[in-house]
């Protein structure tokens, strides 16, 4: 009862008032509130400021959330496997999920800026075709922002999966080895079938 007295007080209240506030014109530094109908929503559709964000945040979603579950899961497919730095590795991965959101930000910018070191790299190993301005091209900054969401959030949903496999018996692999499935079999046969419960967690903590 006092979880779920939190719960409606913190929660549920406050969405149920936002959705009336919608029907309304308010300022929060005015005691006027003006009932005007689906008059904010029609705004919505009309104002295209308002509808090119919504068009961003969907790019962003899609690409960040297909993007840290692929790394995640290539990542713990990997660090499955038995190797004497199999720990320390995992430690490394995951660290970025951990760090703050404002410093990551903050090295990130200097990163990718056009005299950054990612650009600096790219020049000298021959690849001066791939420099791009990261942060300045409308055409893909918004999958630079996406690449940082993905490379800080991986070694989270990797976490996850690797607890996926720890819950797979090896008496499936072994059979399907004897069987002559080679490992890309085991992995699409096996592997991505019983690490279903692992996906649907990872895809709902992506957004």
């Amino acid at each position: 009862m006092p979880i779920l007295f939190l719960c409606v007080l913190f929660f549920i209240l406050p969405s149920i008032m936002g959705i009336g506030y919608s029907f309304t014109n308010w300022r929060a530094d005015s005691d006027v509130l003006e009932f005007i109908g689906f008059k904010n929503f029609t705004r919505i559709f009309q104002d295209r400021t308002i509808l090119l964000a919504i068009k961003n945040t969907f790019i962003y979603t899609v690409f960040t959330v297909i993007g840290k579950n692929i790394a995640g899961l290539v990542l713990a497919t990997f660090l499955n496997v038995q190797f004497k730095s199999k720990n320390i590795l995992r430690g490394i991965f995951y660290l970025p999920s951990i760090l703050s959101t404002v410093a990551i930000g903050v090295v990130f910018t200097s990163v990718l800026h056009p005299t950054g070191p990612l650009n600096n790299m790219l020049g000298s190993i021959g690849l001066s075709f791939l420099q791009q301005n990261w942060l300045d091209n409308r055409d893909i900054v918004m999958y630079s922002i996406g690449g940082v969401a993905v490379w800080m959030m991986a070694g989270y949903h990797m976490t996850i999966y690797l607890a996926g496999y720890q819950s797979i018996p090896n008496d499936y692999y072994e059979a399907a080895k004897i069987d002559g499935a080679n490992a890309v079999q085991r992995f699409f046969r096996i592997s991505v079938p019983m690490l279903r419960p692992s996906f649907n967690m990872n895809i709902m903590l992506s957004h």
